[in-house]
């Protein structure tokens, strides 16, 4: 039986970071029986493995750098689950994130986007912001009700 959803998370030498998404993802996947594919866009990364292996996540390396959307469309290989969801290694998601995810698409079978607000982890951030920052920053939020957007 495939797994309910594949949580994919494209990463590169951020274990810090990873480690943050992996905790917040985990309990969520393994509730609702869904998988978590790591995919490291470079070398083996022994501390990186050792992440998604605690976390019950198979952990798959490139060998190289590759680029992040390379990295995603490898995931997309490594999955199993129909419906995909991915997840940057720089996120922490919300209680009910992955539950939310798997209602929209038992709900709207006829849809093949579903997304949420990205709400920006900032850590050690020294000043404040104005909302107008540079990539990789990149907030999102349309509100709290369900509706059409042009992107997630």
């Amino acid at each position: 039986m495939p797994p309910a959803a594949s949580i994919l998370i494209p990463t590169r030498k951020r274990p810090g970071y990873l480690a943050v998404a992996l905790a917040s993802v985990a309990p969520q996947a393994a509730a609702a029986g869904a998988e978590i594919v790591v995919l490291e866009d470079g070398e083996h990364d022994e501390r990186a493995a050792a992440l998604a292996a605690s976390h019950g996540a198979r952990y798959v390396a490139h060998g190289s750098a590759r680029g992040v959307n390379v990295a995603r469309n490898s995931a997309i290989a490594q999955a199993r689950g129909e419906l995909l969801c991915f997840l940057d290694d720089d996120v922490e998601v919300w209680p009910g994130w992955l539950a939310a995810l798997l209602a929209a698409a038992e709900a709207c079978p006829r849809h093949e986007a579903f997304g949420g607000p990205i709400r920006a982890r900032r850590e050690g951030w020294r000043w404040p912001v104005c909302g107008n920052e540079p990539p990789p920053i990149t907030p999102l939020d349309l509100g709290p009700e369900d509706r059409e957007a042009e992107f997630v």
